[in-house]
């Protein structure tokens, strides 16, 4: 092997003059230095000398591995070896791979990474070639989704505006509502005002003060009737725990089989306590109700009462039967008006600040389906909705990543013996929308690449040089 290297070193570095592994332009740090007439080499990381025809000679001599650009003789990590690659692009190689007996045509496609067996020929025509072809399909392939991009941002600028000027009108409208609130109950307490003196309140208010007393009288005499009660049960409660059952007293156990079934049986106390509650209402409404040429009796004033009652506390529109009711309706109607308006306004201000990716346009993707089988499973993935595996929910949408241009699904359904399901939607271009693949790097984590117009984007050189993969099988004969 060393003389296969020392055979090197006399053709290609010697006669040639070129230090195998170094690119042109660092050519000149590997000139010898003449030192009484022998040719030296100063070590590029140290100050350390050899001699000039120990460079590439497979041994490794500087400290920093730097006399053995052209070989792998130097353990270092991060050593690198330069393929000059003429007519394509120049690329640095590990140093592992040289002299390996591999082609490495995707990156070395001189073949100079075999230089000392010479089994690589040239092939940096055939690849940029290859290069040429991928960068003119992907261009076409970016152009064309441009156009289509262009039109989904024009879309999505037509959503976003019908949702600002939607925003526009509530706030015009929670203003008028705020300011007309404060107007109705001004005219409602007017209108209470006014008709106080004639309202059925002052013909049975001494009827509901009396009844009110007298049930008042009824609830406390129930609570001290409780108390005793539960003074006699605690009694028998001791005597079950305490008592001795090899007694043989025939009318203590009779008490306490006979508490026993009384436990059995006893009902909660139903006794309403909230009667007065319910009369002060009966006041209070009763004070929006005009005597209209009618002395109210007590039939006829109960009979008003649990018919406006119904429609006081009725969900359903009505019309009320005074223009006190009225303005309580119009009122209790505007406040509700008001939530909704609120409700609304901060929906609609979270999703004009939501992140809908590039110039917005996943908004006018929402609602798309695509549909695809992976494998064995059925996969469907709703933009800005939810993915299915099946009938298993993977998630709904939750976010756009911009740094992995991905639409994020969380809350799915919950694995057996697992977390919640969730999925990563890496939007990647191409011309039609398709799912690529699916994987679950994570035990129920999915991530799904999918091919859609919407993941594509003016690319480098450089980046259409990365996504660049060389066809090998064109070389497999080498």
């Amino acid at each position: 092997m060393k003389y296969q290297w020392l055979v090197c070193l006399s053709l290609v570095c010697g006669s040639i003059g070129r230090i195998a592994g170094v690119s042109d332009e660092n050519q000149s740090l590997y000139e010898p230095i003449e030192v009484d007439g022998v040719k030296k080499w100063k070590c590029l990381g140290s100050n350390t000398y050899i001699d000039f025809d120990q460079i590439n000679d497979d041994i490794c001599d500087c400290p920093d591995g730097s006399d053995e650009p052209g070989t792998h003789a130097c353990p270092m990590e991060g050593l690198t070896f330069h393929c000059s690659n003429k007519g394509h692009f120049a690329q640095d190689i590990p140093r592992f791979m040289v002299g390996d007996g591999v082609c490495d045509y995707d990156v070395c496609c001189d073949g100079s990474d075999e230089y000392v067996s010479g089994k690589c020929p040239d092939k940096c025509k055939e690849v940029h070639e290859q290069y040429l072809e991928f960068k003119k399909v992907i261009t076409e392939d970016i152009q064309n989704a441009s156009k289509v991009q262009n039109e989904l941002i024009d879309r999505a600028k037509d959503v976003k505006k019908v949702i600002r000027n939607k925003l526009d009108g509530f706030v015009l409208e929670k203003q008028k509502t705020i300011e007309r609130i404060p107007l109705l109950e001004k005219q409602l307490k007017a209108s209470l005002r006014a008709s106080t003196d004639d309202s059925v309140f002052s013909k049975i208010s001494s009827f509901t003060t009396s009844i009110s007393a007298k049930i008042t009288q009824l609830i406390n005499f129930n609570n001290e009737n409780t108390q005793k009660i539960q003074a006699l049960e605690n009694i028998l409660s001791d005597l079950i725990t305490n008592y001795n059952p090899n007694f043989n007293d025939a009318a203590v156990k009779s008490a306490v089989n006979n508490y026993q079934n009384y436990l059995s049986n006893k009902q909660e106390d139903s006794f309403h306590h909230d009667i007065v509650e319910e009369i002060e209402k009966l006041n209070e409404h009763s004070k929006t109700l005009k005597i209209t040429g009618t002395t109210p009796t007590i039939s006829n004033m109960i009979h008003h009462y649990i018919e406006g009652l119904f429609r006081f506390f009725s969900e359903d529109d009505v019309i009320p039967s005074s223009s006190s009711e009225t303005l309580e309706a119009e009122i209790q109607s505007a406040k509700r008006k008001l939530t909704k308006l609120e409700s609304d306004i901060k929906d609609y201000k979270e999703d004009l600040t939501r992140n809908y990716g590039p110039n917005d346009i996943l908004r006018a993707v929402a609602g798309s389906w695509i549909n695809s089988r992976n494998g064995e499973y059925e996969y469907r993935v709703g933009l800005l909705d939810s993915v299915y595996q099946d009938n298993n929910h993977l998630g709904v949408y939750k976010d756009f990543d911009s740094s992995t241009n991905s639409l994020v699904y969380t809350e799915g359904h919950r694995c057996w013996n697992g977390p919640k399901r969730s999925a990563r939607v890496k939007l990647i271009c191409g011309s039609e929308s398709k799912i690529l693949q699916v994987s679950e790097p994570e035990k129920c984590e999915y991530h799904i690449d999918l091919a859609t117009p919407l993941g594509c984007q003016e690319l480098t050189e450089e980046q259409i040089r990365k996504k660049f993969k060389v066809d090998m099988s064109l070389f497999s004969q080498m």
